[in-house]
């Protein structure tokens, strides 16, 4: 959203224009970025994984020669998501950003 205001600053009103037609329906929800954990704590070390196996996993489904390969990759990311505990991150998130929400009335 930042870029979304002050990249194109200055720039030709025209172009402006069009880019707001992008944007205009863009909505903000503020409780899913309070909702992220901190870097140190333990879902936030949990997320950390889930970054890196995503870095790690999306090119072997995106280089798959099949349809069977790209299932293949793909149950096999699902897979190591659960063992790093994506549900669990869902589950602590979902709650946070709940609590965020209803503290601040977004």
């Amino acid at each position: 959203m930042d870029e979304a205001y002050t990249y194109y600053s200055g720039v030709d009103p025209e172009i402006v224009e069009a880019f707001t037609k992008n944007t205009d329906g863009l909505v903000n929800y503020p409780e899913l970025s309070l909702a992220v954990p901190t870097s140190t704590s333990d879902m936030g070390i949990v997320l950390a994984k889930i970054k890196e196996a995503r870095d790690a996993e999306y090119v072997k489904i995106y280089t798959a020669g099949s349809e069977d390969e790209f299932e293949a990759a793909y149950e096999d990311y699902m897979g190591l998501l659960d063992k790093i505990g994506v549900q669990e991150l869902n589950e602590y998130m979902t709650s946070q950003a709940k609590t965020y929400k209803e503290e601040f009335g977004f």
